[in-house]
């Protein structure tokens, strides 16, 4: 229920309120109404309000922990066979007999 209550507006922006109002055929109480709604949630949309809603900012984080998760287990996977076939050449490296290298006989 609307409440009777009492303003002090400049002149100049009655004026302007008053041409607002007569532009959109509208009542000035209607029109300083409808300003202060817009107002009141230009101020929530930025101060309170979120674009995104926040059960969906938890899937997404949840979706990219798990992409993290995966990436960093292909890469403990990558590095691992890295790790082994460095050790199979470096005891191919360190045989006693001759062996053959890039074509070459090498010998010790």
């Amino acid at each position: 229920m609307a409440q009777r209550k009492s303003i002090r507006i400049e002149e100049n922006l009655y004026s302007d309120i008053l041409a607002i109002a007569e532009k959109q055929n509208m009542s000035v109480n209607q029109t300083i109404e409808q300003a202060l709604k817009y107002y009141r949630d230009m101020r929530y949309m930025e101060n309170s309000a979120t674009f995104i809603n926040e059960e969906i900012f938890k899937v997404i984080k949840a979706n990219s922990n798990l992409l993290l998760q995966q990436i960093n287990h292909k890469s403990n996977q990558l590095l691992s066979e890295l790790a082994i076939q460095s050790v199979i050449q470096n005891l191919i490296i360190a045989e006693d007999p001759p062996f053959v290298l890039y074509g070459f006989i090498i010998h010790q």
